[in-house]
């Protein structure tokens, strides 16, 4: 087994490539994900005229897929196979999104290495078959308004889960890892939450005296339960005071 973090990064981090896994194993290669910036590593990572065998969504956020449009435009360049596309409810439709802009970009037809993609969506207890690597499948929570897959690689002599972009659910991922070889999990310290969010209280502060000082008065304020905010992170049980003080 051979793993390549060609991306790590979530949305928010413009410093580092999105999601994208490498993992070469059992005579396969298969991507976790395609996140933004991330297809330069990935092409390095393969070497000269290397494809994959197959990409695997977690979920259609933009930090985990909008580098496949990057990824079909460059293999076609290069003359490399398109691998097969597997992801949760939706993806046939970006994939084939993805595609369309592929061959407007892509001006000379010659090089657009036939026959298009496979693309299949599958949910939760499907399970795939990839060489000889065998594909489990569930669904974890994230966000309402998309379908979020954690999956389980298993074949001859190793295991790898990847947990995709699930919130705390141990309930779940605990028994869907159990003794696996490898678990890929994102995960953050309480340095880089704080570092996230620093300032946060300060900047709110600051701007409520500038309404003010327009003469516009704040007629409301409102936190969620966690502290939270819409780019996944949250002030820690230290700073909340300031926010509720303010």
């Amino acid at each position: 087994m051979r793993i390549t973090m060609c991306g790590t990064a979530n949305g928010g981090n413009t410093r580092s490539a999105g999601a994208n896994i490498l993992l070469e194993a059992a005579g396969q290669r298969l991507l976790l994900d395609c996140g933004h910036s991330s297809v330069n590593g990935l092409v390095r990572a393969l070497g000269p005229g290397q494809s994959i065998d197959a990409l695997l969504f977690s979920h259609l956020h933009f930090d985990h897929v909008v580098g496949l449009p990057e990824l079909m435009c460059r293999f076609a360049l290069e003359s490399r196979t398109w691998p097969r596309i597997y992801g949760p409810r939706d993806t046939a439709t970006y994939a084939a999104e993805a595609l369309t802009l592929t061959r407007t970009l892509s001006k000379n037809p010659n090089r657009m290495p036939p026959p298009d993609p496979v693309i299949e969506e599958g949910g939760p207890g499907e399970a795939i078959t990839i060489g000889e690597i065998r594909v489990s499948t569930i669904e974890v929570p994230h966000v309402a308004h998309l379908q979020c897959l954690a999956r389980r690689l298993e074949w001859e002599g190793g295991t790898l889960v990847y947990s995709g972009d699930t919130t705390d659910a141990p309930e779940l991922m605990v028994p869907f890892a159990a003794d696996a070889d490898v678990l890929i999990h994102e995960c953050y310290s309480e340095g880089a939450l704080e570092e996230a969010v620093a300032g946060i209280p300060e900047a709110l502060e600051r701007r409520i005296a500038e309404l003010r000082a327009e003469g516009r008065p704040i007629k409301m304020l409102y936190t969620i339960p966690n502290f939270g905010n819409p780019s996944g992170v949250s002030l820690s049980a230290a700073r909340r005071p300031e926010v509720a003080r303010i």
